[in-house]
């Protein structure tokens, strides 16, 4: 059975922690169209570690979208620019200064 565990609203999103299969899985979801458990971006063994994952993603998405990126298909994306995997900035868990850096790029 699934459970959503912990919610961040996140602009128009909600970041979900959802208790899954002995898992807590990291997934965000549109407020527009809030049905469902949203798009997975990751997932943990651990619920605090998911957590805390939920509200860094929230924050590295603010400064994503300050620099003009947007969400698509589960990546920072901007045109003419590189995109960067939603799941690989969780997991290299970058200061604001070295993902500002990388956006800048």
């Amino acid at each position: 059975m699934q459970k959503i565990k912990h919610r961040v609203k996140c602009f128009d999103s909600e970041i979900l922690v959802v208790h899954k299969n002995e898992a807590y899985e990291l997934s965000i979801q549109s407020l527009l169209n809030p049905l469902g458990f949203g798009s997975a971006l990751e997932t943990f063994l651990d619920e605090d570690d998911a957590v805390s994952a939920a509200q860094y993603f929230c924050h590295m998405y603010t400064i994503a979208k300050e620099k003009g990126y947007y969400l698509q298909n589960n990546s920072f994306t901007k045109p003419d620019k590189e995109s960067y995997a939603a799941n690989w900035v969780i997991e290299k868990k970058f200061s604001e200064d070295e993902w500002s850096t990388i956006l800048a790029g």
